[in-house]
């Protein structure tokens, strides 16, 4: 009986340890998520690139300043910064890396998030609070939510070269994803998308 016990014991903790830092089920980062700003692909004049609007690679959700971020997964914070002004750059911006159950790794962008409670280099469960909306001059108060497809790339806490909130119209959606997509298919699992961020 004991070596019985043993043994269910050793292959619970094989079990759990083939998991390792596994994010298999995603969640929105808000209570009440709502695309109501700008939409994934939107196009932008006040962002212009390489001579045009620029083309949204993430979705905005308008919600008041002092709203509470959640993770939307298990995963490492990568990045979490104030980053430039809001007529350049992010003002605040986190960023959290997320391994799938295939091996793949994905990072989540947070903009125009301040961190609360947390470091560069914790682990965050899905649904901590990891920020708030921050209020600024430049827009509506809103969180900038989105996918990047491949692993951070760079140490903990570097600003990576692939991080935009914009692409040329030409070259979108490059190496993102469709946000509400990709929760949606995550929840119980990776799927392929294709090259334009679709199913």
């Amino acid at each position: 009986m004991k070596a019985l016990k043993l043994g269910l014991i050793v292959t619970f903790v094989v079990i759990q340890n083939s998991f390792g830092d596994i994010a298999n089920n995603f969640q929105y980062p808000l209570d009440n998520y709502q695309v109501n700003c700008l939409s994934w692909g939107g196009l932008n004049a006040a962002f212009p690139v390489d001579g045009e609007a620029g083309k949204h690679l993430a979705e905005d959700a308008c919600v008041p300043a002092g709203t509470q971020v959640m993770s939307s997964a298990y995963g490492k914070v990568m990045f979490a910064q104030a980053r430039g002004t809001c007529t350049n750059n992010w003002v605040y911006l986190i960023i959290v890396e997320h391994t799938l159950s295939d091996g793949r790794k994905v990072c989540i962008l947070y903009g125009h998030v301040r961190p609360l409670n947390i470091v560069e280099g914790q682990w965050v469960e899905a649904g901590q609070v990891i920020g708030e909306v921050i209020s600024v001059s430049c827009w509506s108060d809103h969180l900038h939510f989105g996918v990047y497809n491949g692993p951070y790339g760079v140490p903990i806490g570097q600003y990576p070269a692939w991080t935009k909130g914009y692409a040329a119209q030409s070259t979108w959606p490059e190496n993102y994803l469709e946000p509400s997509l990709f929760i949606t298919q995550h929840q119980l699992g990776p799927i392929a998308q294709n090259p334009d961020g679709t199913v």
